[in-house]
């Protein structure tokens, strides 16, 4: 058995985050997490999402670990009792939380994250308050669960949902009430509609591996609460899908997923360890190769740092069962699996273990085994054109067609959203909300709007490409033939990058640090082709 301290890299952590605290009682903001808000001025309101802050301190109240000072601590009761009531002060009175900006009135996200953040803190802090306190809590969660069973996102976001279903049970279970049972009942099937034979569930337009783990941490959550066979069931495909995309330098996904992300959750591997040998299997190579190193919370944003630190707390000492079971890539056999669905093609040689997410232009990873690293991602191409319009061949594409071995997948080159606020768009976005951001019905209407210009790309351009992929003689080659292109564009190829907006993405590996885009010269030609090969010793 291996043991792995997960609660220390949330320990570690605890200045910074109290940092962020307004700690001043006598202060109109006290228990205030945004000190963006509270402490610079910079911010016109408090995002709610720092208030899952308020978990965290609870928690490390009440955590007895030989590093935690705080453990027992009254002033830190303190704290995480001004965080939690200064939660329910902000909260809108429809029972909504604004994360981004005024009146945004958010759903699942970050209404059910905060829902769930309150209550884990109500568990720890319930016995040290009043009569007229439990009242204002039980007031505030039966609100916020009234609203989040009226509206739903209208985007596909699978891990918003099982929030949503963590949220109503948990107010359920709090306040003995069955009001919500009827929802719930229905935001299962919602879950169920959005999850892939494959093991995966919908991401926008397609499977994303960090998102896939948080799933499976929100199920995990509810799955304590209500053991459903159905749980059990998603989750043992879940982790057959990401035992596939798990990589011998012990990273998740290689950032090729719907939303590029490659946040581990431990509280996903270290639950479901119990039902899965899967994922027992891929929880104890997470602690040999990296002990959960890669993206740690303390690596994360403000934003996004108590996203993670109640988690890693909650995990606490983690002990890692060895079992005989091996991922995909360990295993002696050679084999080509393809997840249609997907999109991703995983194909196993001798001493190279490689994925191709052909939904994405064809974006690729190869990794060596024996040395347990990756040797090379090549992504695809972004251009800018004369007019600094940026378009790329990493988005969602059809599948390849396999023509004598050769991998062949055609891309065609999509704009890239690029938006930025000016000091005028800003007060103009500001007033919008102000004035007609009161109902969450036009809060949602805006927020597509907001979404479509972020994230949904507009129609296809000039530039298409086709990419080839092939394996002969031990050898890997890349070729790449770009259409459309003219004199004055700037052509980027190769490396890895990210291009779509997602808030939990965009954070830099180490273990990527040696790929990067190069600048391919264009001739007054409107075909170019760039190749490479790629040899990984003694493969064949």
């Amino acid at each position: 058995m291996l043991s792995f301290d997960c609660a220390k890299l949330a320990i570690d952590s605890s200045s910074r985050a109290l940092n962020l605290l307004d700690r001043f009682e006598f202060s109109s903001t006290y228990g205030c997490f945004d000190r963006y808000f509270w402490h610079f001025k910079t911010s016109d309101f408090p995002s709610a999402s720092y208030q899952m802050g308020g978990e965290y301190l609870a928690r490390l109240w009440a955590f007895d670990h030989p590093d935690n000072v705080w453990f027992q601590n009254e002033k830190m009761l303190n704290y995480a009792k001004s965080a939690f009531f200064y939660t329910f002060q902000i909260q809108n009175s429809d029972g909504s939380f604004d994360e981004w900006y005024p009146n945004e009135r958010g759903w699942a996200g970050p209404t059910s994250y905060i829902c769930h953040s309150l209550y884990e803190s109500f568990k720890i802090l319930k016995p040290y308050l009043n009569a007229k306190e439990i009242e204002i809590a039980i007031s505030g969660f039966l609100l916020a669960g009234r609203f989040l069973k009226q509206r739903d996102e209208g985007e596909v976001l699978t891990n918003h949902v099982a929030l949503y279903l963590l949220s109503l049970a948990e107010i359920t279970e709090l306040t003995e009430s069955s009001e919500f049972e009827e929802d719930f009942e229905k935001g299962l099937k919602m879950f169920l509609n959005y999850t892939s034979e494959e093991g995966w569930s919908l991401e926008y337009d397609g499977a994303d591996f960090g998102y896939a783990l948080g799933t499976l941490s929100f199920l995990a959550r509810l799955h304590r609460i209500r053991p459903l066979k159905v749980l059990e069931e998603y989750a043992e495909k879940c982790f057959e899908f990401l035992s596939y995309v798990t990589f011998p330098d012990g990273s998740v996904g290689a950032g090729l997923g719907s939303r590029s992300t490659v946040h581990l959750y431990p509280l996903a591997l270290s639950y479901w360890q119990n039902f899965s040998s899967v994922a027992q299997r891929m929880l104890y190579y997470f602690v040999e190769i990296n002990k959960f190193q890669e993206l740690k919370p303390a690596d994360q944003d403000d934003h996004y740092l108590f996203y993670r630190l109640s988690e890693y707390l909650e995990v606490g000492l983690l002990d890692v069962q060895i079992n005989e079971a091996k991922l995909p890539f360990e295993k002696e056999l050679l084999f080509e699996k393809y997840f249609s669905d997907s999109g991703i093609r995983l194909i196993k040689r001798k001493k190279s273990y490689v994925v191709i997410a052909e939904k994405r232009g064809g974006a690729l990873a190869i990794f060596d085994i024996q040395k347990r690293q990756c040797v090379h991602k090549n992504f695809g191409w972004v251009i800018r054109d004369y007019r600094s319009n940026m378009y790329t061949s990493l988005w969602n594409q059809e599948a390849c067609i396999l023509r004598e071995g050769v991998y062949q997948i055609k891309s065609e080159g999509v704009k890239v959203p690029e938006k930025y606020f000016s000091p005028l768009k800003m007060v103009i976005f500001r007033t919008l909300m102000m004035c007609f951001g009161r109902t969450s019905r036009t809060a949602y209407f805006i927020k597509r709007i907001i979404r479509k210009l972020l994230i949904t790309p507009s129609k296809s351009s000039r530039y298409s490409s086709v990419r080839s992929i092939k394996f002969e003689s031990g050898t890997w080659s890349v070729l790449d033939t770009i259409h459309g292109t003219q004199e004055r564009d700037r052509v980027y190829w190769g490396g890895e990058f990210i291009v779509r907006y997602v808030p939990q993405s965009k954070y830099v590996s180490h273990k990527d640090s040696s790929f990067f885009m190069k600048e391919v010269f264009v001739e007054n030609n409107d075909v170019i082709e760039i190749f490479e090969t790629i040899s990984v010793e003694g493969d064949c």
